[in-house]
């Protein structure tokens, strides 16, 4: 995938981890201390804007070129590439239920889950 550079700075400071400014010498926090209701809010926003999930004027700023077509149309291969350890079976149904059909709509899902922040 490829982006606008700028952009993608930007919302990375947005939500919370300003490149090559950590916090620290040891990084940034992780927990609680690495999400906020504002941080949060910038990461689904950067989910749809990266996936192009939804008409977001984020995305378009960004600019997101992702290679669809080599990411292939399995569901369940999508969700194994943002989740090698896999997810509870609910969760995996619900995903599938919920975007399967949409491979942009199940990447920025993926991307969306709590499971996910803390990758």
């Amino acid at each position: 995938a490829r982006a606008n550079t700028k952009c993608v700075a930007s919302a990375m400071a947005a939500m919370g981890q300003e490149l090559l400014a950590p916090p620290s010498v040891k990084g940034w926090d992780m927990g609680p201390a690495w999400l906020s209701s504002t941080t949060l809010l910038a990461r689904y926003r950067f989910a749809m804007g990266t996936t192009g999930a939804e008409d977001d004027p984020g995305g378009k700023e960004l600019a997101a070129d992702v290679a669809w077509a080599k990411l292939g149309s399995d569901p369940a291969a999508i969700i194994a590439r943002f989740f090698p350890e896999g997810l509870p079976a609910a969760v995996t149904a619900e995903l599938r239920s919920n975007g399967g059909a949409d491979l942009k709509v199940l990447a920025a899902s993926c991307m969306q889950l709590p499971e996910y922040q803390f990758v």
